[in-house]
């Protein structure tokens, strides 16, 4: 697929596993993302929650992704980048159901850039 130009474009294996949102405090840009709490605002760069196939903006920091599963359980995330694998990690979803891991500190954004999710209960 092609991404337009000044985003980048987010899939994930399972879309009720996985939220993202950026937000960046102080910034007057508004928060974007598929996150439960942008339900409701229609705008730009708000979608539905746990919904995939989504391009975004390139924004250079405060990215975060939520990742979900059964409490206390021990997920493998994979973060792919144009198809590098560029993280991986296994995570202890905490007892609200999710983790939470700041995307930004992963990787750095490019325009154009695809990037695939991977979660994976073990």
């Amino acid at each position: 697929m092609s991404v337009p130009a000044g985003q980048w474009h987010y899939r994930v294996n399972d879309g009720n596993k996985f939220e993202t949102e950026w937000y960046q405090y102080g910034s007057s840009d508004p928060k974007i993302g598929n996150t439960w709490d942008l339900q409701g605002q229609n705008r730009a760069f708000v979608y539905p929650r746990y919904s995939n196939d989504l391009t975004f903006p390139v924004y250079a920091s405060d990215w975060r992704l939520f990742v979900y599963g059964t409490a206390s359980s021990l997920v493998n995330v994979k973060v792919y980048q144009n198809g590098i694998l560029r993280y991986n990690t296994d995570v202890i979803i905490n007892q609200n159901g999710y983790q939470y891991l700041g995307l930004s500190t992963m990787l750095t954004l490019a325009s154009g850039d695809k990037l695939y999710f991977k979660a994976t209960q073990l």
